[in-house]
């Protein structure tokens, strides 16, 4: 599985070499966003903006901060995982992919493996930044319990990216699918807005989000001090999400597939 993945990647990266100029914009936008949040801190650090979560308090900027951070390794892959198959399919090189002697299931997850990739050096500005920010909560935090909650969080976002990916096999437009998923998980799912804040019958739709319990678990354990021990309600929660996402995913996605090869449409565009 080792090989299939490093060849994949190695792919993406003589692609991403021949496209310079296209992916850079992306960088120069991370650039850009993170000059944005160094204004903001400095507008929010002055008005004072607190906040009241969970038993702790943080200023309105330390919470879009580790929004933001929470999000860059959790949507952000999962919507470049999709951005991935949507460009593979416009290539007309996705169906000679998913025929690979490899399996779609080792295909998909080195799609995925490039997305994170590919995020993670896009997004190293920003990561860098907010590491500065927090650097004081993090010094006392429970690194470990850190680590947990983002594989955790990892593991039940790729089994949605793969969710979606499905759509994105069968319909032209399904990367519309993807943003709308994305935007409501940003929204309802406490990235950019606490829980608390939501009217209560948006708080409904929020406890199906795994977004929800993820930042919720990272500012707990930032800000409150948190064990895995105090964090384990959003564990669970996120563990019920995997069990339930994955098998689903699988068998949608080879339904998906199924179906787009009958009607021969994995490289129609």
């Amino acid at each position: 599985m080792k090989r299939e993945i490093a060849a994949f990647i190695k792919k993406n990266y003589l692609i991403f070499l021949s496209c310079k100029f296209i992916y850079s914009l992306r960088f120069f936008i991370a650039l850009l966003f993170l000059v944005c949040i160094y204004i903001a801190s400095g507008h929010f650090s002055d008005k004072a903006t607190t906040l009241y979560l969970d038993g702790y308090s943080i200023s309105y900027f330390l919470f879009i901060a580790t929004g933001i951070i929470y999000s860059a390794y959790t949507l952000a892959v999962l919507t470049e995982f999709s951005i991935k198959i949507s460009e593979e399919r416009k290539a007309g090189t996705l169906e000679a992919i998913l025929v690979n002697p490899a399996g779609v299931t080792k295909i998909m997850f080195s799609i995925y493996v490039w997305s994170f990739i590919f995020v993670f050096v896009g997004t190293m500005p920003v990561l860098l930044f907010v590491i500065y920010t927090l650097w004081d909560a993090l010094l006392g935090s429970d690194i470990c319990a850190l680590i947990g909650i983002f594989l955790l969080s990892m593991a039940a976002f790729t089994g949605l990216g793969m969710l979606l990916a499905s759509f994105v096999l069968v319909f032209e437009r399904g990367s519309f699918l993807v943003q709308l998923v994305n935007y409501c998980l940003r929204i309802l799912g406490g990235i950019y807005i606490p829980f608390s804040f939501l009217p209560k019958d948006l708080r409904i739709i929020s406890y199906f989000l795994p977004s929800t319990f993820g930042v919720r678990a990272f500012r707990k354990i930032l800000f409150g001090k948190s064990s895995l021990a105090n964090i384990m309600p959003e564990i669970m929660a996120l563990l019920l999400f995997s069990a339930i996402v994955w098998p689903l995913a699988v068998i949608v996605l080879k339904f998906t597939l199924k179906k787009a090869r009958e009607k021969g449409i994995l490289s129609a565009y």
